[in-house]
């Protein structure tokens, strides 16, 4: 083969030190340890000739031409593209100008830090070293009444990079204003902080709690202070339109609820007011009510009494309903003759898992007005089953059927809004199922099913909350559920334990990567996207599910309650996913306008995905219509079975809520809508607004979030987006324009006699500008600074 004609251009040896070295070969690929042919870091010499380094020191090339053999030391340098890097030096020298405006000192080394960020910050991936993620500290770029931006996942900040301390942060809530002190409660700006993953929420007790990046709650808080930002600029301007607006201003208690949530986990479950004779576990219902709330309580969580034909998505060794009134008839019976025992035997505990399926069950019938207002449905029950349980630190009694009590006990405390006690419920399960040994697989295919139910609510908890599960992944070697005359398919259940394990791949890996084997893969939330739309491709055909759920008849679309709720799980982790760059997203759309920047939300790097966590939205409320809808698969025209065509769950009320919420977000960032997002998003108020007419405090708190959420957005969004046309789309009577798909755009497009964007406080356009420059990067790459 011919050389080149070209000549070329060596180093200088003069010119260089000998610690010089090239940058990275752009077209190098990464191969893994046990296929490399070459050694991973030549030594300085090899490296400026690019030549073969037998990587020993020193190595026979230098030894050969009689060469110093030098290798690179650790250096501490993150890899940050030359735009990235830009940003934050101008991001660096606005905030020390802040600081000294406000007349506070500047750290030691920022004066230099603007000269020095090129030798600081390298564009060389093998010069960055792995910075641990426990002590890096948190950068602010969505500032709110704290310091944390967790509803945007974790963010870090490399002081010595910037020149800046990471105790220092932004916060202009009520005013711009710098804050010297950490939200974590440090003293010291020189004080360093780990890095943020989480808030510290409160109830309307005043107990906090720690809410991770995936809890629904800390992202819904993020919201809130981005409105709470905003405020003073949107809702003076819109006073100044006076009546011209069309829209009240409304929104206040939303905003003033930053750092709250909603859970009844400090209010006592009022076991003690129950008469002895009420809690009595021999007290058993009648074999009729036994038989309806068997029914219920197969339709709503396991297979639909056999009419599913996934199986169900969970599994309750419950039997038939004979042989269930045979066994509480003889358990009672066994019970009544040793009144003077004080602690039940082991037969007699079996009654403990039909008075916690009965508990659950008498939840599922609360359509009628003011039918849950005494907000203690099912307790009796719930007293029962934990009186014969006992102590429940006492082991030396238990079996494999007290984990699926507790299972049913954790999904009673679900449905009564007790997220915290029944993430503490699902992790007593798991540890007594581990104790028997049943995550090894000394257990018969019931007992492994019970598990992997338990391990599906322990995933959905954890993921709910941002916390830890009670075991991990790698700790259970008990075999998928396997077909067994006498049970249901297992096809349902194996899905649903698939999902759940991405579940919690999104917990530890969705956002910042925290095990060393994702260090090398693509940052951003297109990884997990391709893990979810890989479940769904690869799913038998009884369970799919058209992902276009419009324009098809639904009721011909969908037969299996258990295979609709699946999908949406499915759907809300999509959303999961995605979220944290959504809410980014429209802080960069609203920026946008008031900074009047040629930028449309069509040039955002992360379109595609946000596309998919609306259309996933979509979805959920779309399903959500069916359940709330549909009846009973073994509804027979009786009006006692009424109660299943309109009682929803609380994991489905909480997709329902998710889905509205982006939703509402969607119309802050995209011009055109979709005419069914209106039709969508009211679906979503009217059903918050009928659970809460039964007494349902959890659905009371969610029809007001929506309510005032969909008022300020309307506000928001009638300031960047305000031609009569386009207004339009956000009026209450619906259906008049549809935009005919997402097509999109920024706050700045051309907009005719539209008024320019007021001016803004010198420190409010500070914040404005992190906004803007924030590529949502920094959410998901565990490196990024």
């Amino acid at each position: 083969m011919p050389r080149s004609s070209k000549k070329v251009v060596k180093p200088s040896k003069t010119s260089l030190p000998a610690t010089a070295r090239l940058p990275v070969n752009p077209r190098r690929k990464k191969v893994a340890p046990d296929q490399r042919k070459r050694v991973a870091t030549a030594c300085n010499s090899c490296n400026l000739k690019r030549i073969k380094c037998s990587g020993e020191q020193p190595c026979a090339q230098c030894i050969g031409f009689k060469r110093q053999c030098l290798y690179p030391g650790p250096v501490e340098k993150v890899s940050i593209a030359r735009g990235k890097l830009k940003a934050l030096v101008d991001l660096n020298r606005a905030l020390e100008a802040l600081l000294r405006q406000n007349q506070i000192p500047l750290p030691p080394g920022a004066a230099e830090s603007n000269n020095a960020h090129e030798g600081l910050l390298s564009p060389d991936p093998e010069a960055a070293a792995p910075q641990s993620p426990v002590s890096a500290g948190g950068s602010q770029s969505g500032a709110g009444t704290s310091t944390s931006t967790a509803e945007c996942g974790s963010q870090r900040d490399d002081g010595s990079a910037l020149g800046l301390q990471v105790g220092l942060s932004l916060s202009l809530t009520h005013g711009a204003r710098l804050n010297a002190n950490s939200a974590a409660g440090s003293t010291s700006s020189t004080r360093p902080r780990q890095r943020q993953v989480g808030k510290m929420l409160a109830d309307k007790d005043g107990m906090s709690r720690y809410l991770g990046p995936t809890s629904g709650a800390t992202y819904l808080d993020g919201i809130k202070e981005f409105m709470k930002m905003v405020e003073p600029v949107v809702f003076h301007v819109d006073n100044q339109r006076g009546a011209a607006s069309g829209y009240d201003y409304a929104g206040n208690s939303f905003l003033e609820s930053v750092g709250q949530y909603q859970t009844f986990d400090s209010r006592p479950l009022l076991l003690h007011a129950h008469s002895a004779a009420d809690a009595d576990p021999r007290k058993v219902p009648s074999p009729a009510d036994t038989a309806r709330m068997l029914r219920d309580l197969r339709d709503f969580i396991q297979d639909g009494s056999g009419a599913y034909p996934c199986g169900g998505i969970f599994f309750w060794p419950l039997g038939d309903v004979d042989d269930v009134n045979a066994a509480l008839h003889s358990l009672s019976l066994s019970m009544e003759r040793q009144v003077g025992r004080m602690t039940p035997g082991q037969s007699e505990r079996d009654l403990a898992l039909y008075h916690a399926a009965f508990a659950f069950a008498s939840l599922l019938r609360t359509d009628n007005v003011n039918g849950g207002t005494d907000g203690h449905l099912g307790e009796s029950f719930f007293a029962r089953a934990r009186a014969l349980l006992g102590n429940p630190l006492e082991i030396a009694s238990y079996t494999s059927t007290d984990v699926s009590v507790y299972a049913l006990m954790a999904l009673y405390l679900i449905e009564n809004n007790r997220r915290d006690t029944a993430y503490l419920a699902v992790s007593h399960a798991m540890h007594v199922s581990m104790s028997l040994g049943i995550h090894e697989g000394w257990s018969d295919e019931a007992g492994r099913r019970s598990f992997w139910t338990v391990y599906i609510l322990d995933r959905w908890l954890s993921c709910l909350m941002g916390r830890p599960p009670a075991i991990q992944d790698d700790a259970i070697v008990l075999p998928e559920p396997q077909e067994v005359p006498g049970l249901p398919s297992p096809a349902g259940l194996q899905a649903h334990i698939d999902l759940a394990k991405i579940s919690n791949y999104i917990v530890y890996n969705g956002y910042r990567p925290r095990n060393e084997d994702q260090e090398g893969k693509d940052a951003g939330p297109q990884n997990t996207l391709e893990i979810l739309e890989n479940w769904e491709s690869q799913l038998p055909d009884l369970l799919r599910i058209p992902l276009d759920v419009y324009g098809l008849p639904i009721t011909d679309t969908i037969t299996d309650r258990a295979c609709c709720s699946l999908h949406m799980s499915y759907n809300q982790l999509t959303i999961l996913t995605v979220r944290p760059a959504f809410l980014t997203a429209v802080k960069k759309v609203v920026a946008a306008y008031w900074l009047a920047k040629d930028w449309t939300i069509t040039e955002h790097s992360m379109l595609e995905p946000i596309r998919k966590c609306s259309d996933a939205a979509r979805r959920n409320l779309r399903l959500g219509s069916w359940l709330r809808t549909r009846r009973g698969e073994n509804d027979d025209g009786d009006d006692d079975n009424m109660a299943q065509t309109y009682k929803l769950m609380l994991p489905d009320l909480h997709h329902i809520f998710n889905a509205a919420i982006i939703l509402l977000l969607h119309q802050i960032a995209f011009l055109n809508l979709r005419t069914h997002d209106n039709v969508d998003i009211n679906f979503a108020i009217d059903t918050f607004a009928s659970e809460a007419a039964t007494g349902n405090d959890y659905a009371k708190d969610c029809v007001k979030v929506l309510r005032d959420l969909q008022a300020l957005v309307r506000v928001l969004r009638d300031l960047i987006f305000n031609r009569p046309e386009e207004r339009v789309l956000l009026s209450p009577v619906v259906g008049l324009v549809d935009a005919g798909g997402d097509q999109v755009m920024g706050g700045v497009e051309a907009k005719g006699d539209t008024p320019a964007p007021p001016s803004l406080p010198a420190e409010l356009a500070q914040q404005f500008n992190v906004w803007f420059n924030d590529d949502a990067m920094q959410l998901y790459d565990r490196y990024y600074p």
